[in-house]
């Protein structure tokens, strides 16, 4: 599955707010309409994969809510890197949508702190699998 095929309508929900570490419910500031506001935005994109990752689901969080908004709208629109799910993935996540979000976190950290390094699927996959996985055996998750 393609990011790139996400409705931007469906997910313009609600946007993290101004100060990501602290609290993501405010309205987000942040303008995603040129690939420069992409790149600009991708330390807010780190703190939320981190933020998303570090807490369990709960769809009652509106910064949990708004933190997945923003993630999912940048990773629909950023030219930079591609989010892709393979089999083994679904496999995993079968419908559950929150590890799909889940997933995309850790990708989106991946990704924008290994740039340098090899970015095949394959390699993305053997990375960010063993974090899913340890997520989805967490109690707490």
């Amino acid at each position: 599955m393609n990011s790139k095929m996400l409705n931007p309508s469906i997910l313009a929900i609600g946007f993290a707010g101004k100060s990501y570490s602290e609290d993501f419910s405010q309205p987000s500031r942040i303008q995603l309409s040129c690939k420069a506001d992409y790149v600009n935005a991708e330390k807010k994109v780190l703190e939320c994969a981190n933020y998303l990752i570090s807490n369990p689901f709960d769809r009652n969080n509106l910064n949990w809510e708004s933190a997945e908004t923003f993630l999912l709208l940048w990773i629909n629109g950023t030219s930079d890197f591609k989010f892709k799910i393979n089999k083994t993935v679904c496999n995993i996540i079968q419908s559950n949508m929150a590890l799909v979000s889940i997933y995309f976190a850790y990708t989106a950290k991946f990704l924008l702190e290994n740039r340098d390094r090899s970015t095949s699927e394959k390699d993305i996959c053997d990375n960010v699998l063993p974090l899913l996985l340890d997520y989805c055996k967490n109690l707490r998750n």
